[in-house]
């Protein structure tokens, strides 16, 4: 079901030390990113958490979402197109219309909403890792 979570922290480097505590307790290690990336990643490529700076704040746009963000693995394109199709009927806010978004990967097909209480939801799919 989940692909990956990100948690948007209010100290980044604070709480770096302290998922690092936390995930090493648990078996879990650093996967991807750093602190000039402004995001650090847990897990592999089954499934990852990641801890950054609150979404938004890099595009000089408000905080509009909470910081939280759920990346839910989608069968099929059409089903990610479904999903947002039927967050917008219902009232939720797009955050980004169903496509590839090339910065991550040739074959990353993903949508973006916010829910109603800006929980920043996503729904991806891929044929395969992109982290390889």
């Amino acid at each position: 079901m989940f692909d990956h979570i990100s948690l948007g922290v209010s100290d980044l480097v604070r709480s770096i030390a302290l998922y690092d505590q936390l995930m090493d307790a648990l078996g879990y290690s650093r996967f991807f990113g750093s602190i000039e990336e402004k995001f650090i990643a847990y897990g592999d490529e089954r499934g990852f958490l990641v801890i950054n700076t609150p979404l938004h704040t890099e595009r000089g746009a408000p905080i509009w979402c909470n910081g939280a963000h759920y990346c839910l693995r989608a069968p099929s394109r059409e089903t990610v197109d479904e999903f947002h199709r039927r967050a917008i009927e219902m009232g939720a806010q797009s955050d980004g219309e169903p496509g590839i978004r090339p910065e991550y990967d040739a074959e990353y097909y993903a949508a973006y909403i916010l829910d109603y209480d800006a929980h920043k939801i996503e729904a991806l799919h891929m044929p395969r890792t992109f982290i390889s």
